[in-house]
């Protein structure tokens, strides 16, 4: 049986939605990635975001060519609380994603890779593999260290 993929991202934000559409989309419009998936109509790109962002996207010409390729779905999530922690968030977005995706018993594939990296995937599914592992890295925000010493010495402390 051929599953379908859906592609999943959460963000929210006029900033955040700038980095999907400058970055994200850009990626997954290159040839070798959506244009390139076999099983279109079975498959989703799902965004999970808020009713203002979702409504800002739909004038970006780069979403209207992704909508033309893929159907393109809301999964929406309210503005976070000035206080509320937002990896909490991040995550019950994920899990509502996640949730859409496997009641669809589909691939779940991350929204951002680099060019034509999804089209081996492809490939890989034909071959029915029941997961595919990539790394993704996510940039700091200016100021950010991370290195040596920001892991402990010793396992545990």
């Amino acid at each position: 049986m051929k599953l379908p993929f859906y592609f999943l991202v959460v963000f929210w934000g006029a900033k955040h939605r700038g980095y999907f559409v400058d970055y994200c989309l850009a990626s997954m419009l290159a040839p070798g990635n959506v244009p390139a998936l076999v099983d279109k109509a079975g498959s989703r790109f799902l965004v999970c975001t808020t009713a203002d962002d979702w409504q800002a996207l739909q004038a970006d010409p780069l979403f209207r060519r992704l909508a033309e390729l893929i159907a393109v779905e809301l999964v929406e999530i309210d503005f976070p609380a000035s206080d509320e922690n937002k990896m909490n968030v991040m995550s019950r977005g994920h899990k509502r994603l996640t949730e859409r995706a496997f009641s669809a018993r589909a691939y779940l594939a991350v929204a951002a890779v680099s060019y034509g990296a999804w089209q081996n995937w492809w490939v890989a599914t034909a071959w029915a593999l029941a997961a595919l592992m990539a790394a993704v890295l996510r940039p700091l925000p200016p100021g950010s260290e991370i290195g040596p010493t920001s892991v402990p010495a010793t396992p545990g402390t």
